[in-house]
């Protein structure tokens, strides 16, 4: 009886002592915002200039894990980009939705996005795409910090527009 103890005590051990990360999965809501500035690059009407900060960017969505390697989901972000060097003034504002796959490597997740972009001004909207690949990376149960490099393409009153960023961002898994 006393080594069934020791033995069930032992492999109890073993159970809660590995990382908390370990058998949670990468399923669930989370929401968050930039960990760092945004850097973006803006190309329209073939003149370039980078973007530094985007002053709002807000994101939420969910994961689902697909057995034990696949992860899908969907996501929602907002920005308010200035774009001040192009002389346009106005505000614009993006809004995306996005499609997620990604690989699960326990503490790590690797992704591909594809979605849908809309920018407002206030003459006006366009539609466009958008796509991102990118690493998250579990800090523990609740927080995750991620890297992506971002592409989105649209057609804005007639003129062909791309805005590529690289972010870094922190998200709460609730």
């Amino acid at each position: 009886m006393r080594r069934r103890c020791i033995s069930a005590t032992i492999v109890a051990g073993i159970q809660f002592s590995t990382p908390a990360f370990a058998g949670d999965g990468w399923y669930g809501f989370y929401a968050g915002g930039p960990a760092t500035e945004p850097n973006a690059h803006l190309s329209f009407q073939k003149i370039s200039t980078i973007e530094n900060p985007v002053p709002v960017v807000l994101h939420a969505g969910y994961n689902h894990s697909i057995g034990r390697a696949f992860v899908l989901g969907g996501e929602i972000n907002l920005d308010s980009p200035k774009i001040s060097d192009l002389n346009l003034g106005k505000e614009l504002t993006t809004k995306r939705v996005k499609a997620r796959l990604g690989y699960d490597l326990g503490p790590m997740l690797i992704y591909g996005i594809l979605g849908y972009a809309e920018i407002s001004a206030d003459d006006g909207q366009e539609d466009g795409y958008t796509y991102d690949l990118g690493v998250k990376y579990k800090l523990n149960d609740s927080l995750h910090l991620s890297a992506g490099l971002g592409q989105d393409f649209r057609d804005f009153q007639s003129v062909s527009t791309g805005l590529s960023a690289l972010n870094f961002r922190v998200s709460y898994q609730f």
